[in-house]
This record gives C-alpha cells, structure tokens and sequence, in this order.
C-alpha cells in the first residue's frame, strides 16, 4: 500500500528529524534570498550530510536523481502549490511555503 505524507512546512527556515522508509533523517528547510528559492539539506540519523542545496522544485521528485544514496529506500519527493488560482507548478515563496506550497513523500510499500 502506497501511502503519501505531507511534510508540515510553515513560511520559515527550519529543522526537523522524519522518518522516511526505515530511516530516520534530519531535513533542513531554509530559503536562499539570491536565487530566491527555498532550499532543502538531508541528513542521516548521525547528522553526516547525505546532500546539500536540494531546490524546491515543482512537478519533479527531488530525490530522482539521488536514488543511488537510498534516501528513505528511495521514496519520492514532490512539491506541489495547492491554492485557487494558482498554479500547481508556481514554485514556493518566502511567505507561502506550508500555506499554498507543500512538501509530500510517498512511501513505496
């Protein structure tokens, strides 16, 4: 059974520790004023830095490209806006990361 998560985001940078698969990691939230993007860091359950300066991207997984590092044995990463009148492929802001924006993983199971 597929079951899907949302990641509970609000408009500031943060840390939090998940488990996603059979692993627990420690994602780092914080938004880059120059490329006006947020950005997303995975750690292991040691805190050694799996990867760094992930984009939050629309409409692609972000961990895709990354499947070789077993992040949550390979689950899906998406970021979708869910708001009226608004794009589902608008890429998140500052002010609405967690309130129109959202961050879901799919387990695999």
């Amino acid at each position: 059974m597929t079951t899907i998560y949302e990641i509970p985001l609000t408009p500031r940078a943060q840390k939090m520790t998940l488990m996603m698969g059979n692993a627990q990691y420690t994602m780092h939230f914080r938004f880059n004023r120059i490329t006006d993007t947020w950005i997303l860091d995975v750690n292991d359950s040691a805190d050694n830095g799996l990867v760094h300066g992930i984009p939050l991207v629309t409409g692609v997984d972000l961990f895709g490209q990354l499947r070789y590092l077993g992040i949550g044995g390979g689950v899906p990463m998406i970021v979708m806006t869910i708001a009226v009148g608004r794009s589902p492929d608008e890429i998140p802001t500052y002010e609405n990361l967690g309130i129109d924006s959202h961050v879901y993983f799919k387990t695999l199971v």
